[in-house]
């Protein structure tokens, strides 16, 4: 064979071998190669230099109260047992860079500790919400349950009934607001510390921040009697003279009375035909305060206005008493002569008189507390 065939030949093997190297040389043109997260630059190049692995990522803890749903600020986020941070006003915390697989997480707030979760961080599960049972700011609203009035400016106890957590005294507002600040849910009692051996009455804080709260408040409770004499002497004017009796009874919620009082008012009417009784008369005694468990008596002076010729007579006694608590009682507290129709119609006036003669009468701001009818 001569030199030009040689030639020749070795040309074609050296073509034919730089077709099969371009044939088989690999490449990395391309995004992410299968599920093993390898990335491609895009350049061609060596392979091994090319390529990164995904195996962390930021991760998103949020905390917040259980029973509300309200974000909490300042919670601490412990990772693996680590504290790794506290949230913000939003109640997130962002773990940057968290490795791929199994975690462990736990929050606390004011010392209130969530469930430790156990969590597989992955690419596609990247957040994660804690709950915790949280204290927070509770505003009582008190108000008395006979009366339905604020119990403005009294101190006021807040205890767990569990005995695990007990309050300093808060004193309530003019509108019977208490504000207790890191309360957790749960049963509680309230107490006044005015009284302190009245039975205390309890409220259930669950996820509400305002508590509207009814507290039986202690007051006085009274009964009593009335004995009207009518002198009628053979030759001189007749008069009546009404001695009245009150008792400050003693149970669970008793309290001494306070500026009680009492309005004896005498009705009368001419004639059998005429059913139109009229004010003939009106005193007030003045019984301070009763003890509870002790009763007071005092006697009326002469009504001269009372006349034996009159068909018939009626004393109504309407008691009064200046604490603010003391229930509104417009029902007989003792003995009663009278229809109960003849009693509505007379106490009704005679509380009408009073309201609209102060001045002769008792204060504003004091209450009815009962009746004692009689006749005579």
């Amino acid at each position: 064979m001569d030199k030009k065939n040689l030639v020749i030949i070795g040309l074609v093997a050296v073509l034919i071998i730089i077709g099969i190297y371009q044939f088989a040389k690999p490449s990395v043109t391309g995004n992410v190669v299968n599920s093993d997260k390898i990335i491609d630059t895009g350049k061609e190049g060596d392979l091994s230099k090319e390529v990164k692995v995904i195996n962390e990522i930021d991760y998103e803890v949020k905390v917040v109260d259980k029973l509300t749903g309200k974000n909490l600020e300042s919670a601490e986020v412990y990772l693996d047992g680590k504290l790794v941070g506290k949230t913000s006003s939003d109640g997130k915390l962002m773990i940057e860079s968290l490795e791929f697989g199994k975690h462990y997480l736990r929050a606390e707030y004011k010392n209130e500790k969530s469930d430790v979760l156990t969590k597989e961080v992955t690419e596609s599960d990247n957040n994660i919400t804690i709950q915790i049972i949280a204290p927070r700011t509770i505003n009582l609203e008190l108000k008395d349950s006979e009366t339905n009035k604020p119990i403005d400016n009294e101190n006021v106890f807040l205890k767990s009934i569990d005995g695990k957590a007990n309050f300093n005294p808060i004193l309530t507002t003019d509108e019977g607001k208490a504000q207790f600040n890191d309360v957790l849910p749960g049963d509680y009692v309230i107490s006044i510390e005015r009284f302190p051996n009245k039975p205390a009455d309890m409220v259930t804080i669950s996820s509400n921040d305002l508590i509207t709260a009814e507290v039986d408040m202690p007051n006085p409770r009274f009964t009593g009697s009335m004995v009207c004499d009518a002198t009628k002497p053979f030759l001189q004017s007749s008069y009546l003279v009404c001695n009245v009796n009150l008792k400050n009874s003693n149970y669970e919620r008793a309290l001494d009375s306070t500026d009680t009082s009492v309005l004896v008012t005498v009705y009368s009417r001419e004639n059998d035909e005429d059913f139109d009784f009229k004010i003939i008369g009106h005193q007030l005694l003045d019984f301070g305060k009763i003890n509870v468990g002790q009763s007071t008596s005092k006697e009326t002076t002469r009504f001269d206005e009372y006349s034996r010729f009159d068909a018939e007579t009626k004393i109504i006694a309407t008691v009064y008493d200046g604490w603010k608590y003391t229930p509104e009682n417009n029902k007989q507290i003792g003995g009663n002569q009278l229809s109960q129709d003849l009693f509505d119609k007379l106490t009704t006036n005679a509380v009408n008189w009073c309201a609209n003669n102060v001045g002769e009468c008792v204060e504003a701001g004091t209450k009815v507390a009962g009746f004692i009818a009689s006749g005579v």
